[in-house]
């Protein structure tokens, strides 16, 4: 829903996603309001990731597992300079969002 928001323009991408600061001082307002509280965010946090690790994004699982499809389909590997190139421009898009990400975290302190 959050990400929804995001790509309709109803929500600024800096507001709607954090990085560590973000998720520190959730993480102490949760730990506030008592052991329960925590755990759960933990929980949510633990499922946000692992949500996020199956997006069919180069670099993340979901971007092998369409690696994988696609060679199945083909019914051939795809070259391995291609792999790598993929996954090379995967890792540096991945980089510069946490960069932005971290940088508003850092803005809204």
């Amino acid at each position: 829903r959050m990400l929804g928001k995001v790509i309709g323009g109803d929500l600024e991408f800096g507001k709607a996603f954090g990085g560590p600061v973000k998720i520190a001082q959730f993480a102490a307002r949760y730990a506030d309001t008592g052991i329960l509280s925590f755990l759960y965010f933990l929980a949510m946090l633990s499922l946000s990731l692992a949500i996020i690790n199956i997006l069919p994004f180069p670099v993340l699982d979901g971007g092998h597992l369409i690696i994988i499809l696609i060679e199945g389909i083909m019914k051939r590997e795809i070259p391995v300079k291609i792999k790598v190139a993929i996954q090379n421009t995967g890792f540096v898009i991945l980089l510069l969002l946490m960069a932005f990400i971290i940088y508003n975290d850092i803005l809204t302190l």
